[in-house]
C-alpha cells in the first residue's frame, strides 16, 4: 500500500528527474512508483507537456528505469490529462485508434479537473464517453469529491467509478486540499479568503517557474500553504456525503491510488502518509489498485 502513483518530473514541470523520483521512492520505501507527467496543456506555457511526438522517448526512459530498479521497485509510465477542452488536445485520444497510437503503451492515466467549475472542467459525463476510447486504467487525479459528484448521491458516485472501471487517486498534497466548512468560521468569509489565496498561490507558482530558486518566493509558497487552513485532503472533508461514499466505495471495489502530485523536491514523493493511514482507517485496504495490478 505504500505506494506514489502522480509525479511531475523535468520532462514537464517538475523540479526531479525520473530517475531522481525513483530513487526517492526506494528510499522511502515504496513498493510502486510512477512518472505522471502532464500531456500538453495550454496551462503549462511557456512549457511544453507529453506531446504524440515525445511519447514513445518518455515511455522508453520509464521502462529502462523500470528495467534497472526491478529488484527494488515497480515502476509505471503515466500521464495526467487536463480535462478542458480549450487547453488540452483532445483529438489525441478522440477515439479508440487515436487513444491507443497515443496512450496505449502506458500503464494508466489520469484526468484532472473533471467537472471542477473553478479549472473550467469538462463534465462528469463527457469525462465517462472518452474514458471508454482508453484501454489503459484510467483514473480521477486529486478530486473535489463534494464537486466531482455534485449531481449524484454517494452510492451512485461510486457505482458510476465502478460500472466505467475508473479508479480514484487519494492525495494528500496540501496543493490540492479542500475548504473544509465544518471546520468553523464563516463560509462565506472563508470561501473569498480561499479565492484569494488560490489566486495569490497561482501567481506564486508562475514566478517560481521562471526563478525557481528565489527564498522569497519560496517562503511565500509556504507561508500560502500554511494560511490555508481550515483545508484538508477532500477524502478527510468532514460530510455525510464523503462519508457514505466511501462506505460505498469499499462496498462496490472501487479502485484506490495514492498520488502526492509532486512537482518540487524529491521528499513529496514520500509524502503519503495520510493517505495511508485513512485507508486503514477506512478498511480500504483491498480497494488499493496495486493489490489488483502490476504486483510485484
Amino acid at each position: 500500500m505504500r505506494i506514489s502513483l502522480h509525479n511531475h518530473s523535468t520532462w514537464c514541470d517538475g523540479e526531479c528527474t525520473p530517475e531522481e523520483i525513483v530513487w526517492a521512492a526506494i528510499e522511502g520505501g515504496l513498493s510502486h512508483v510512477a512518472i505522471t507527467d502532464h500531456l500538453d496543456s495550454e496551462k503549462l506555457r511557456p512549457l511544453v507537456g507529453i506531446t504524440a511526438e515525445t511519447m514513445p522517448d518518455y515511455v522508453a526512459e520509464a521502462r529502462d528505469l523500470a528495467a534497472q530498479y526491478a529488484d527494488h521497485i515497480t515502476v509505471l509510465a503515466a500521464v495526467e490529462i487536463d480535462f478542458n477542452r480549450e487547453r488540452t488536445p483532445f483529438d489525441l485520444f478522440a477515439t479508440p485508434a487515436r487513444a491507443e497510437e497515443v496512450l496505449g503503451a502506458l500503464d494508466f492515466v489520469l484526468f484532472e479537473y473533471v467537472q471542477d467549475p473553478y479549472w473550467s472542467g469538462e463534465s462528469l459525463h463527457a469525462f465517462l464517453e472518452f474514458r471508454k476510447n482508453i484501454a489503459a486504467p484510467v483514473g480521477l487525479a486529486h478530486p473535489d469529491l463534494m464537486v466531482t459528484f455534485s449531481t449524484l448521491l454517494p452510492e451512485a458516485a461510486a457505482g458510476v467509478l465502478a460500472e466505467n472501471d475508473v479508479f480514484l487517486e487519494l492525495c494528500p498534497s496540501r496543493r490540492n486540499a479542500v475548504l473544509d466548512m465544518a471546520k468553523g468560521g464563516d463560509p462565506e468569509e472563508m470561501e473569498r479568503e480561499a479565492v484569494r489565496m488560490d489566486a495569490e498561490y497561482q501567481k506564486v507558482l508562475e514566478k517560481l517557474e521562471e526563478d525557481p530558486e528565489n527564498p522569497d518566493l519560496l517562503n511565500r509558497m509556504d507561508e500560502i500553504l500554511l494560511s490555508m487552513d481550515p483545508r484538508v485532503p477532500s477524502y478527510r472533508t468532514l460530510n455525510p456525503f464523503v462519508d457514505a461514499f466511501f462506505d460505498a466505495v469499499r462496498g462496490r471495489g472501487v479502485l484506490l491510488s495514492i498520488g502526492t502530485d509532486s512537482h518540487g523536491h524529491w521528499e513529496e514523493v514520500n509524502e503519503i502518509e495520510d493517505a495511508v493511514e485513512f485507508v486503514e482507517e477506512r478498511d480500504l485496504t483491498g480497494n488499493i489498485i496495486t493489490n489488483h495490478r502490476w504486483q510485484r
